[in-house]
């Protein structure tokens, strides 16, 4: 599995080099950086997915389950967009809570 992951994390990183290295020594176009900007959302898209697969982990070991308001939850996740441009929220929240 972790050499699955440093592969697909390994890719974008070597693109975004290449491409910023073209960039910087002038035989690309700076209209190029929409390659960067790609590959580096593909790459956030990926460390997170990590990242809560090891909080996923870390969780069902030894982790109490404790009252969560999911109001807080997803103003958190929504607020965490807001300056994404394909992205709107649209929150009608109650207080609802889970075990978590």
């Amino acid at each position: 599995m972790l050499q699955n992951l440093s592969h697909d994390i390994k890719t974008p990183i070597s693109v975004i080099k290449s491409y910023a290295e073209a960039i910087k020594d002038g035989v690309s176009d700076p209209e190029d950086i929409e390659v960067v900007i790609k590959q580096t959302d593909i790459l956030t898209s990926k460390v997170t997915k990590l990242l809560e697969w090891n909080r996923l982990v870390y969780v069902a070991k030894e982790e109490e389950f404790y009252p969560v308001n999911l109001n807080t939850i997803i103003k958190t996740v929504a607020n965490n967009y807001k300056f994404k441009k394909d992205v709107r929220f649209e929150l009608d929240l109650d207080n609802s809570y889970l075990m978590g």
